[in-house]
C-alpha cells in the first residue's frame, strides 16, 4: 500500500503550533496538518515569507475534500 492510499487520522478540532512554518519543513508540516483537518497556528519571523505561507494554505486547502 502506497502513502496514498493510507487511512490518515483527521485531525479536525485539534490545533496545532508550527514554528518557522514560513519554508522548508516547517511550511511542510503547516500544510499536511491543516489538510488533515488541524486549526494551524503557523509562528514565522518574516511577513513576505508569512504572507506566501497563508495564500498557499488557503489555495491548496480550499481544493481538497475534507479527509
Amino acid at each position: 500500500m502506497d502513502s496514498s492510499q493510507r487511512n490518515f487520522q483527521t485531525l479536525k478540532g485539534k490545533v496545532a503550533i508550527v514554528t518557522g512554518a514560513s519554508r522548508g519543513l516547517g511550511a511542510g508540516f503547516a500544510f499536511e496538518l491543516a489538510r488533515r483537518g488541524a486549526k494551524v497556528v503557523a509562528a514565522t519571523y518574516t511577513s513576505p515569507n508569512s504572507e506566501k505561507l497563508i495564500e498557499g494554505l488557503s489555495a491548496k486547502i480550499a481544493s481538497l475534500d475534507p479527509p
